[in-house]
């Protein structure tokens, strides 16, 4: 078995894992996300060494790349539904006129979440300005959120 074989192999069974998920999320709760998708990470993976099996002889390699990547995706999803720094930009961009009292997102995000470190990056990558004692998040922040929602309506997160 040569390489690109074995490559197409693994992104075959992503790609295949990534749509069967996607259903999984959408008609499942959202309990226990991360442990549920290693669970059907190895579930998968264990399927791809069967299949190896019974058509070319296994080898560690296929397995290998794809668990890597399914672990890559998994990390991707998480993070991105459960940083705290996107979370300050959701109340922001769900808020009417997309502004907020700085005052209200110091209460709601506490000096232990890093407020101050997170507004900063915030601003830095224009997701959010500082204007009149008031944050308002960006059209950049808006294009963000956007996808972030999508992304979690696909999988059924909150």
């Amino acid at each position: 078995m040569n390489l690109l074989h074995i490559i197409t192999v693994s992104v075959s069974f992503f790609i295949f894992a990534l749509l069967v998920h996607f259903i999984f999320c959408r008609y499942t709760n959202q309990n226990n996300f991360l442990a549920k998708g290693f669970l059907f990470g190895a579930i998968i993976t264990t399927m791809l060494i069967i299949y190896l099996n019974l058509t070319d002889g296994l080898n560690i390699i296929a397995p290998y790349i794809l668990f890597t990547l399914w672990a890559f995706y998994l990390s991707i999803i998480v993070n991105l539904t459960n940083s705290v720094t996107l979370k300050m930009l959701k109340n922001l961009y769900q808020s009417p006129e997309g502004s907020l009292d700085k005052n209200y997102l110091s209460q709601a995000f506490n000096e232990e979440d890093g407020f101050r470190n997170r507004i900063a990056m915030l601003e830095k990558n224009k997701l959010i300005i500082y204007r009149n004692n008031e944050l308002i998040v960006t059209k950049k922040g808006v294009w963000l959120m956007k996808i972030i929602t999508h992304i979690k309506y696909v999988f059924s997160i909150e």
